[in-house]
């Protein structure tokens, strides 16, 4: 698809309209054959109901007339078609297809430039996931290829890592467009842009500050996550501990296991809240649950030391910090050995006891 096959409406910025999303549209549109309409070059459907078919295909549905299997492959190939026939949207959703490998083939470079050719036309989200994408390029080291497909290679002249004036300025201009545009999440990647810092985009804390503070006031888990960090660690600003732990917990009751673990070392250190072991162990182990294998550590040697208590009545204490110990050694942290030695060094003391 090349970029004459972007809508007007679409270079202009304009959003499509939603479809309607009644039982008696929905029992229409799917009982059309989905091969024949990917098979014709024009599918006879407006491009709204392309896209609406597609989501009906992406996850699938069930109603009392009618149940659609899941199908990505053919969620991606009505995306595609509504894409190729003008639709900024259809283009979109096909590209992040290809960038993901999931209804279609994994293509990179054909995804970038179906990205680069959309947030040539000002659309938003397309300006953010090529930021995102690019962002990943140079910290991996790789010169930006923002154009072209797979045969495209940035000239020797201009390829820049991540100190480079042309990476970091593009990157800094998709995200200004993606922020103007309304997506929250750019917030939270700029402020890290800002503060990471580059050649001719120089380091700047406090600006970076300002960007979390902004995210975190949108309610993005990720801003209020690195906001609490700063605030406690007095980057950009003063140190504030209270206001700290308060953001961290917010963050944590969002969904994010790093701040599960932070809110738990607040309750342990006894800064920015009273101390508080019960409530610590209740936090490391909400972590430990989401997968973070500090919190695992943390909670076996809670365990082990008494600040925590087994899950089940009764239980020996030893046995379940043994289980976090292995579970955190499985997720990869050698540390956890230390607690597996601990163990044995207790069974055996026990054993000589006896």
């Amino acid at each position: 698809m090349g970029a004459s096959s972007v809508s007007e409406a679409t270079r202009q910025g304009a959003q499509m309209p939603a479809p309607p999303l009644d039982a008696a549209t929905v029992v229409k549109a799917v009982k059309k054959s989905a091969e024949e309409l990917v098979a014709r070059e024009q599918p006879p459907l407006s491009n709204e109901a392309l896209l609406f078919l597609a989501d009906i295909f992406w996850s699938g549905l069930r109603m009392p007339d009618v149940s659609i299997p899941r199908d990505q492959a053919k969620a991606a190939e009505l995306w595609r078609a509504a894409g190729e026939r003008g639709d900024g949207e259809g283009a979109y959703r096909y590209a992040m297809c290809l960038l993901q490998g999931e209804g279609a083939p994994q293509h990179r470079d054909r995804a970038t430039t179906l990205l680069n050719e959309l947030a040539e036309t000002g659309h938003v989200q397309a300006s953010y996931s090529l930021a995102v994408l690019l962002s990943a390029q140079l910290e991996d080291g790789q010169p930006l290829q923002r154009r072209g497909g797979a045969r495209s290679r940035t000239p020797p002249q201009k390829k820049v890592g991540m100190g480079g004036k042309k990476s970091a300025v593009v990157v800094y201009g998709l995200l200004r467009r993606a922020i103007a545009g309304g997506v929250v999440p750019a917030v939270h990647n700029m402020g890290n842009l800002l503060a990471e810092g580059a050649q001719e985009l120089p380091r700047d804390d406090e600006a970076a500050l300002e960007m979390f503070t902004a995210g975190a006031e949108l309610g993005d888990p990720k801003s209020v996550y690195t906001l609490a960090t700063w605030l406690c660690q007095g980057r950009g600003g003063e140190e504030d501990w209270d206001r700290g732990f308060e953001l961290h917990m917010k963050a944590a009751k969002l969904g994010m296991p790093q701040a599960m673990y932070n809110t738990a070392t607040h309750y342990f250190s006894g800064r920015g809240v009273e101390q508080d072991m019960a409530q610590a162990a209740h936090w490391f182990k909400l972590a430990a649950e989401a997968g973070f294998p500090k919190a695992m550590i943390n909670l076996g040697n809670m365990l082990l030391e008494g600040f925590a208590f087994p899950s089940t009545a009764g239980q020996n204490p030893v046995v379940e910090a043994r289980s976090w110990f292995e579970r955190a050694v499985a997720a990869g942290d050698d540390a956890g050995n230390n607690g597996l030695a601990k163990c044995d060094s207790l069974v055996a003391d026990e054993g000589d006891g006896e």
